[in-house]
């Protein structure tokens, strides 16, 4: 299990004379055999110590926030990658210099960035409106990135924001998501792709039940690689550790009450996690923390599914049941409109639409009482210390997406914006007449 413990209270606080952090201006790096904290002034070390640079940050970081570099280590040495790529930078004896003679590609947000043989690589990534299955490498005597040859079965979608697990020779891909280049909608993969590193070639070795790339995506700040596995620590709204093993192709959980809070990706140095943690929300300030991991009682709930057999069985369920599959589909785009709604879903038959918790409330609500209010609503995105604005796009985002998907699988709308009969200066959301969702309570 992981127990949390102040080890050492490392405080980051707005008000030091000789640093101004807020939430998105410091960046948790690997150093040596521990960690350091990047800001844009200078760096604490493990003891709390604050440092200033021993030299002037280079100008191009000027330009762009601390938290948005991508950092691994080799050799000893802590490497640092521009935000989008390109700009490659080392971070040594208290000073961050730049080593490369590229340009900000600006083309591979949220790509994956570590080494491997003495050599850097990026795979994935996400520029120009569209995902890459890119991988580059680094060239450290000519000091720019070249694109690798890859072979086999390339993800089709391209990659990004990814949770990887890296063997001696294989980059395993345990999830990611992508952006629909029509539409630039993301979507989440549900396909476990390996990376043979020694020739380059990919293949498709496991699919994911939906539940657990619903899991995976919501969790994208709370896993971390332990051994052959991904680790996805409890959080809020999963009060238990998933153990996902691709090299055994192997699931385990065990519950857990406690849960690990960290405002950017946590490192996992050897058993400790370590995890930087607001102390509330509006606080300048913010604390190390660490979670001593030690190996619990997981119970194997699964195996998983090899990509093969899945497709096997798809075929075998098509062409055994097409008549009935006709009929079905004749039934329910002629015949019912009445929809159900689970905790973590809705839809009918074979048709369902996965939803997140602040979806669930909204449909959950209008299905009992035929309406919501839009401030009720608001309520849902509510943060001590930000702005209404903030909550408006964040419910209107929330509710575009929920629009967007169920129309996409459904080809109508659940539910319409209208004036509150009873307070003509607010607004209401209604069911869409004809529509019923059953509900359990």
């Amino acid at each position: 299990m992981f127990s949390a413990n102040n080890f050492p209270e490392i405080i980051l606080d707005k008000r030091l004379e000789q640093v101004v952090i807020d939430e998105d201006q410091f960046k948790l790096v690997p150093y040596l055999f521990g960690y350091n904290i990047l800001t844009s002034e200078g760096y604490y070390n493990e003891e709390g110590e604050f440092n200033p640079y021993t030299t002037p940050l280079p100008k191009e970081l000027n330009k762009v926030s601390i938290a948005g570099l991508s950092a691994t280590q080799m050799n000893g040495v802590t490497y640092l990658l521009y935000p989008g790529g390109g700009h490659l930078f080392t971070f040594e004896k208290g000073a961050i210099k730049r080593l490369d003679l590229s340009f900000p590609h600006l083309n591979y947000y949220d790509a994956h960035f570590f080494s491997h043989q003495n050599t850097l690589y990026l795979l994935g990534g996400y520029g120009l409106w569209t995902t890459k299955n890119d991988l580059l490498r680094y060239d450290f005597i000519l000091k720019e990135w070249e694109k690798v040859k890859t072979i086999g079965e390339l993800p089709d979608h391209g990659l990004s924001r990814m949770s990887v697990v890296k063997t001696n020779d294989e980059l395993y891909i345990v999830h990611a998501d992508y952006v629909e280049t029509q539409t630039q909608q993301r979507q989440q993969s549900n396909i476990i792709y390996v990376l043979n590193l020694n020739r380059f070639e990919w293949s498709k070795r496991y699919v994911l039940e939906d539940k657990i790339v619903k899991r995976l995506a919501s969790n994208r700040n709370y896993g971390v690689q332990l051994e052959d596995s991904w680790i996805v620590f409890p959080s809020i709204i999963y009060k238990s550790y998933l153990q996902i093993n691709p090299v055994e192709g192997t699931i385990k959980e065990s519950p857990e009450l406690d849960f690990v809070l960290s405002n950017q990706k946590p490192l996992l140095l050897g058993k400790q996690l370590v995890a930087v943690r607001r102390e509330n929300l509006g606080s300048p300030q913010s604390s190390v923390l660490t979670y001593d991991y030690q190996p619990t009682s997981y119970t194997l709930t699964e195996k998983l599914v090899p990509f093969g057999r899945k497709i096997q069985n798809i075929i075998l369920l098509l062409t055994g049941g097409l008549s009935l599959l006709l009929i079905f589909l004749f039934r329910f785009f002629f015949t019912s409109r009445t929809f159900r709604l689970d905790k973590d879903k809705i839809g009918k038959g074979m048709r369902w639409v996965e939803l997140f918790p602040n979806e669930y409330f909204f449909l959950q609500k209008i299905a009992q009482y035929g309406s919501i209010k839009n401030s009720e609503l608001l309520q849902l995105f509510e943060e001590e210390g930000k702005s209404n604005d903030l909550f408006i796009k964040r419910k209107n985002a929330m509710l575009m997406a929920l629009e967007a998907k169920l129309k996409q699988k459904f080809g109508t709308s659940f539910f319409q914006k209208e004036i509150d009969p009873h307070d003509k200066r607010n607004s209401i959301y209604t069911i869409t007449p004809k529509i019923i969702i059953r509900y359990s309570n």
